[in-house]
């Protein structure tokens, strides 16, 4: 007997990385679904299930979640602290029958962080099976029309939290290819 493939839910499904991992996730042969607050742009026609996610009005999140095993969660970008949404939704969530999440956060947010950090925590102490991706840099970010990209093309330099630590990013010579 098959088992059955996991619906996958991918909030933020309509954003830069919510948006390319819902196509990678459908083309790999998983049961996708999106949640985002705006329509989808052409990346679900009609393969890909979009629902409606208001960060603020719980009646969103029982149509969200059904039926989902495992959660990308995305933070939504309009709310300062966005803790107290997150939370209610993961607490949601786990009531619903997710059993997997993965949260996209940040490598200068820790689970004793304010705002996302409440909602790092929140997840190592409650959900069984978690990950929390604390990446640095996307690429895009250096190349499409982002203030990081912006701001390197006119000040020449890369600021990042790395504290005493590195980023693996070498200088090999300047850079004269408009950005």
């Amino acid at each position: 007997m098959m088992a059955e493939i996991p619906t996958i839910l991918v909030t933020g499904g309509t954003g830069k990385v919510g948006s390319r991992l819902a196509l990678r996730l459908k083309e790999s042969g998983f049961s996708v679904r999106i949640a985002s607050r705006r329509n989808p742009p052409d990346i679900s026609d009609g393969k890909i299930e979009h629902v409606h996610l208001d960060w603020a009005d719980e009646t969103t999140y029982g149509p969200v979640l059904t039926g989902i095993q495992r959660l990308f969660l995305v933070a939504p970008t309009d709310i300062a602290d966005p803790s107290a949404e997150m939370t209610a939704f993961l607490e949601r969530a786990l009531q619903s029958g997710v059993q997997r999440i993965v949260f996209l956060s940040a490598s200068i947010i820790t689970p004793d962080s304010p705002g996302r950090g409440a909602v790092h925590k929140a997840i190592q102490e409650q959900v069984r099976e978690w990950a929390v991706l604390r990446p640095s840099w996307f690429m895009q970010n250096f190349v499409q029309d982002h203030h990081y990209a912006t701001f390197i093309k006119n000040e020449g330099v890369l600021v990042t939290a790395t504290g005493d630590g590195r980023v693996g990013f070498r200088k090999r010579r300047p850079c004269t290819t408009p950005l």
